[in-house]
């Protein structure tokens, strides 16, 4: 399953939210909370810590809650994931790497001699198959997963996310 992008931007409140915060982090968001506003409470290093920690809570909760609990449920059905999280111009507090760790097909699979790959000729013939869809823009980048096919091609265990490489997963 393609998991586009990280629409919801900046929310950043939950009724868990503060049982999450000091579980993760040791101490009460309650007195910290004019910080998010703006405001110094303590001094500016203290709010300066208490900013990060915020910033990590979220992301943490983003990543556990949404994108590991989607992997979770896929992998029961004998489903994969693959994520584009975070687009130019989108918010995301979430930390992007973090989000696509988990995910079947990961950005950093393409550097990593170690990642199984698929014969040229399957390559080729994904890229063919590319080649000749109405998503793929004048870059050779694919519009519905944001992957340059020229590399993704390449990968035994990547897949076309509208399902056209069928035959052609090389495992």
């Amino acid at each position: 399953m393609v998991n586009d992008s990280w629409e919801a931007n900046t929310q950043n409140w939950t009724n868990n939210l503060p049982a999450e915060f000091k579980k993760r982090r040791g101490y009460e968001i309650w007195p910290w909370l004019p910080v998010v506003s703006g405001k110094i409470v303590g001094t500016a290093e203290q709010s300066d810590a208490f900013l990060r920690d915020f910033r990590r809570t979220l992301g943490d909760l983003v990543v556990e809650y949404h994108y590991d609990a989607l992997t979770d449920l896929l992998n029961k059905y004998g489903m994969k994931r693959y994520t584009e999280s975070h687009e130019d111009g989108t918010a995301m507090i979430a930390d992007g790497m973090e989000v696509k760790r988990l995910g079947d097909t990961r950005p950093w699979d393409l550097l990593n001699p170690n990642v199984p790959r698929v014969t040229d000729e399957i390559a080729s013939a994904r890229l063919d198959i590319c080649n000749d869809c109405a998503h793929l823009n004048a870059l050779k980048q694919c519009a519905k997963c944001g992957c340059f096919m020229a590399a993704k091609v390449k990968l035994a265990e990547a897949h076309c996310p509208i399902g056209k490489w069928e035959g052609t997963d090389g495992v």
